[in-house]
């Protein structure tokens, strides 16, 4: 079994929502990624960040074997808030009551 991750941003404030996005997108920029899960003897998620790891250790082959082969399961409780979540933008484009435009500039929050 794996543990994983996941961010949430709990804010409706555009410039904080921007900033959070960004710092996100800098812990999971290659190098930084490669260079902490390193040092932090965790997996990465990315292939690419494995450059980053001693590439003549056999268990740094080993864990990038193991990476592509590997499926993450379904969670099945989002996957049912994410449908629910949808199936209201649909219903609310396919009733005129919600432009393409307006769903797009506010996205879909999850609780």
């Amino acid at each position: 079994m794996v543990t994983s991750w996941s961010f949430v941003v709990v804010t409706q404030n555009r410039e904080r929502r921007e900033k959070a996005l960004l710092l996100l997108e800098q812990l999971f920029a290659t190098n930084f990624q490669g260079e902490w899960s390193r040092y932090a003897q965790r997996v990465p998620t990315q292939l690419d960040a494995f450059a980053y790891w001693d590439t003549s250790d056999p268990y740094t082959s080993f864990l990038q074997d193991t990476l592509l082969d590997s499926v993450a399961p379904p969670d099945f409780y989002m996957l049912s808030e994410i449908g629910r979540a949808m199936q209201q933008a649909q219903r609310g484009l396919l009733t005129g009551e919600q432009s393409p435009e307006l769903l797009m500039s506010n996205p879909i929050w999850l609780p």
